[in-house]
């Protein structure tokens, strides 16, 4: 079953869910200062919203150019990303509760759009 695993599918796949997890950060930062500046609450709920499309879109492509990496078992190496990544989020952010309940079934749901795309 491991015998088919891509390291460097799972390399490409947490990186894109680092680099979106980072940039969320300082442009959430930066969005939620400026909503707090205004004190619109309209504003406020906006940016949060947008952040978390935002996430969830990064844990999407996640998954999904992690499966599109690996030419074998793409929700296999979609699952082990969705997990890797989930476990990283919870521990830097603290967040334990969006880590796995956001983070691995979007990670797995791209894997399964690549993989539904790739049969087509």
């Amino acid at each position: 079953m491991f015998s088919h695993l891509k390291f460097s599918a799972i390399a490409v796949g947490l990186l894109i869910l680092v680099a979106t997890a980072i940039t969320a950060f300082f442009v959430g930062s930066a969005m939620l200062a400026w909503a707090v500046s205004t004190d619109n609450t309209v504003i406020g709920v906006a940016c949060v919203l947008v952040l978390f499309a935002f996430r969830i879109g990064g844990f999407l492509a996640t998954g999904y150019y992690a499966a599109k990496v690996a030419v074998t078992q793409p929700l296999l190496h979609g699952t082990i990303c969705g997990l890797l990544g989930a476990v990283f989020l919870a521990e830097v952010g603290g967040n334990w509760l969006f880590s796995f309940f956001f983070c691995l079934p979007a990670v797995m749901t791209g894997a399964w759009l690549e993989k539904r795309s790739r049969n087509a």
